[in-house]
């Protein structure tokens, strides 16, 4: 019995009767849209561009994990924020009223009225943080990150763990009123 072929566009189909087979063959991918080549393990594909298939290969730590807001007081970097009417404000472990309401950590310095970057997830790095690796940390007063509690704070509010001398994971899903 012969071959019969049928062509879809870009694959070949080739079907043989006897005895009973398919064979299935896909070109290789042709230049053009799609994902570039190259990447290393760990890396994502970004948008460059609002440009269709501008695309590119980066290391997942250098992506922008942050968000902007005005601030509500003067801000330093490296603290605990809550979000108020639109605003940051430090987070306070001695109001109750900020109880479960970390917005993250100030990765600038901002005045009253200027934005702020704030991130609220992944990993920060910070000169004004200085903990030994593996520690639990807590959000101090006017938003500090500290590795130990105090008795007078009515909300414990975890903020991350500390990875390295200037570098923690934020992590604020402990939140307890006392």
């Amino acid at each position: 019995m012969s071959d019969i072929y049928v062509t879809l566009q870009p694959a070949t189909i080739n079907v043989t009767l006897s005895p009973a087979t398919i064979n299935v063959r896909f070109p290789v991918s042709t230049v053009g849209p799609g994902v570039p080549t190259g990447g290393t393990t760990g890396q994502v594909l970004t948008k460059q561009s609002s440009t269709n298939y501008d695309t590119a290969w980066a290391d997942a730590a250098s992506l922008s994990l942050s968000y902007y807001i005005p601030a509500g007081q003067n801000l330093s970097s490296g603290r605990a924020v809550m979000i108020d009417g639109g605003e940051a404000y430090y987070f306070q472990p001695s109001n109750t009223a900020h109880a479960g309401r970390m917005a993250g950590i100030t990765r600038t310095s901002a005045n009253e009225g200027n934005n702020v970057e704030i991130r609220a997830f992944g990993v920060i790095e910070d000169a004004s943080l200085s903990f030994l690796p593996d520690k639990t940390l807590w959000v101090g007063t006017d938003g500090a990150i500290t590795d130990t509690q105090s008795g007078y704070w009515l909300v414990l509010q975890k903020s991350g763990i500390s990875m390295e001398n200037d570098k923690m994971l934020i992590d604020f899903s402990v939140s307890i009123l006392k």
